[in-house]
């Protein structure tokens, strides 16, 4: 069997998320970021989060959450029965709307609201559907039609080391070569 170049490498996440050079081409300026590259790059976030103990604890919901909650909430909310969501003090929900990705954070200092928020707030999204403005500074805007999901993985980057959002649309290029790197070394830089 011949191999084509864009299979000639592959980056394997911890849980198993496989990235082809054919995935990695989609971190080149201006492409549009598949749903491989942000679980693998938000599965970093969460391992960061994991090794080091002055970081809030981090939990990412996969990319398909989101979408199987809006077609069965009851079924979706089962994925969440084998994680002890009190035990995170930050929730990530990557959402995928036809053509944008855009996410959804909870933190709560109070442990026992978590679960009874993410269940509330769900519900509420996936009958509204729309971008639900995160509750915290000044928000980088996006410029273009094809950096969302860089955008999500930035924000999601800044906010899981409790980093303030200053970065603007212009950085999105460096961004996407430290995502690079980070998924060749297996961790963030």
């Amino acid at each position: 069997m011949k191999h084509s170049p864009d299979n000639e490498h592959s980056y394997k996440s911890t849980s198993g998320i496989v990235l082809n050079n054919g995935d990695m081409k989609l971190l080149e300026p201006l492409q549009w970021l598949n749903d491989k590259i942000i679980e693998f790059y938000l599965e970093l976030v969460v391992e960061r989060s994991q090794i080091n103990p002055l970081l809030p604890k981090v939990y990412a919901f996969n990319t398909n959450f989101f979408n199987k909650l809006r077609r069965n909430a009851a079924s979706a909310m089962r994925w969440t029965m084998k994680v002890d969501l009190q035990s995170f003090d930050i929730i990530l929900v990557p959402i995928h709307l036809p053509g944008h990705w855009l996410y959804r954070l909870w933190t709560c200092e109070r442990k026992e609201c978590i679960t009874s928020i993410l269940c509330l707030e769900m519900e509420r999204l996936s009958a509204r559907a729309q971008r639900i403005p995160p509750s915290f500074g000044t928000i980088p805007t996006q410029m273009n039609g094809s950096d969302c999901g860089v955008f999500l993985c930035r924000f999601a980057e800044c906010i899981a080391r409790d980093a303030d959002t200053d970065f603007k649309a212009a950085d999105m290029n460096e961004f996407r070569k430290k995502i690079v790197q980070g998924i060749k070394s297996g961790k963030l830089i």
